[in-house]
């Protein structure tokens, strides 16, 4: 550890959870001094829509957390949103969590022109709660998750779909996207219908699904193919889109499409029986990619623009 170097990382620190732990890690892992700027109970209830613990209760909760990392450090009270950052220039780096990344930028234009050199900025990637939404001091004081982000109450999603692949798979697809949480799904299926909107049916859901089958024709191979898209809504009114992979289908199947002979799941499957589950399958998981790297999907402000 280098004493003349500084690392600042500030935060409430409201009920201490994994992605505190990972901000305050980061902090650690430069091997320079670790000043903690901790907002005052006056400044958390202005920034702040939720009940948190008092000043003397956040700070030991961190002291006991870097206590443990043998490092050098110290916890400042800070009263407003950026202390002394913009004017002190024996900061070298700061530390900041994706989602106010952003603030680290205008802390180092202000002190360029203060005449100070930029701190080194490291960004923390969030820590997601195991429903794909991030983890937050506020979604556990409501009782929703715990500071690890496990869900306290299951999961509410809604499927709707086009083609019959009946709700075994689709429950077990949706298991093993949100591994560990417990899941109440609500399964229906359509076949007359080639428009699907998640909106008409999310309700007071935290997610609804609508997985659409059809079939296009592609002009550069000359073959019909099947295609599964699966669309994804959150109870915010974030949208991801995912595709499952396309299938070539038979010309006779096409026209047996066409003019709607026989099951649609039947006419689909065709000469593979896991085909359609695998091309659902994939068509969830690539719907739901976005929300497990939302940085990396410019997605970051609907994260700071959550209730």
């Amino acid at each position: 550890m280098e004493r003349n170097k500084i690392t600042i990382v500030a935060g409430s620190f409201g009920h201490f959870h994994k992605g505190h732990r990972k901000l305050l890690q980061a902090a650690v892992d430069t091997g320079n001094y670790v000043i903690v700027g901790l907002t005052s109970d006056t400044y958390g209830k202005i920034t702040k829509h939720y009940d948190f613990p008092d000043f003397p209760t956040r700070k030991q909760r961190i002291d006991s957390f870097l206590r443990e990392k043998k490092c050098g450090y110290e916890i400042r009270e800070l009263k407003d949103n950026t202390g002394d950052s913009t004017n002190n220039p024996d900061y070298d780096t700061i530390v900041v969590s994706r989602e106010t990344e952003k603030n680290g930028r205008i802390i180092n234009e202000k002190r360029r022109k203060n005449g100070l050199r930029e701190m080194k900025i490291i960004p923390v990637d969030l820590e997601m709660a195991e429903d794909f939404f991030p983890i937050s001091s506020r979604r556990i004081e409501s009782g929703e998750i715990d500071e690890d982000g496990r869900r306290l109450e299951p999961v509410k999603i809604s499927v709707r779909t086009n083609i019959n692949i009946g709700q075994n798979l689709v429950v077990g697809i949706l298991s093993n996207a949100y591994q560990n949480a417990r899941l109440d799904v609500k399964y229906e299926h359509d076949e007359n219908t080639d428009d699907l909107r998640p909106e008409e049916f999310i309700r007071d859901r935290d997610f609804a699904f609508a997985i659409l089958c059809d079939v296009s024709y592609d002009y550069e191979s000359t073959f019909h193919l099947l295609r599964v898209k699966c669309t994804a809504l959150d109870r915010y009114g974030v949208t991801t889109v995912g595709y499952g992979p396309s299938k070539i289908i038979s010309d006779v199947v096409y026209h047996q499409y066409v003019r709607g002979d026989g099951m649609r799941e039947e006419i689909f499957i065709e000469n593979d029986g896991n085909a359609l589950s695998n091309m659902v399958s994939q068509s969830f998981q690539m719907s739901l990619e976005p929300r497990k790297r939302p940085w990396d999907y410019d997605m970051m402000d609907y994260f700071q623009e959550q209730p």
